[in-house]
């Protein structure tokens, strides 16, 4: 966490975008569980499902773990929360997904180690800065609307 939240306030979200220890409520048939995703940061100071626009979720695992070892709970996560991307890390890896919904593998976009940051930095920020985020959802969300009937 921290190195995960400082990172995202670089690539411009602020504290008002960003929640740490989101909770949501799972569906598994007729049964329920509350999780918690680690961070999600949202398009404005809406920090809720109901009226805000979730961007970017990320699940943070100790220096221990392999960097993709919270992949599957992320992607599950995403399910519910519906981001453009989601993100691993354990703080010596980042490992950034393109979130591509229920029926389609996601795409795992890039992955560099913490010491190469600076050099990472453009690629990171093309990808997943506040306005580059919520045109990624915002496509998505046209995508699976299909065409407007005339």
């Amino acid at each position: 966490m921290f190195f995960a939240s400082p990172l995202f306030h670089g690539l411009g979200y602020t504290e008002e975008h960003e929640a740490a220890g989101f909770r949501l409520v799972m569906w598994e048939g007729v049964s329920h569980r509350t999780v918690e995703a680690d961070l999600v940061y949202f398009a404005d100071e809406h920090l809720s499902l109901d009226d805000g626009v979730p961007l970017v979720l990320v699940e943070v695992n100790g220096s221990d773990q392999p960097p993709d070892a919270g992949k599957g709970q992320a992607r599950s996560y995403a399910l519910w929360v519906m981001p453009a991307y989601y993100v691993t890390t354990n703080g010596v890896v980042v490992v950034v997904y393109n979130y591509q919904g229920a029926t389609v593998p996601d795409v795992k976009v890039l992955e560099f180690n913490r010491s190469d940051l600076r050099e990472r930095f453009d690629d990171l920020y093309r990808l997943l800065n506040p306005k580059a985020a919520a045109d990624a959802r915002r496509a998505k969300a046209d995508k699976l609307r299909g065409p407007a009937n005339p």
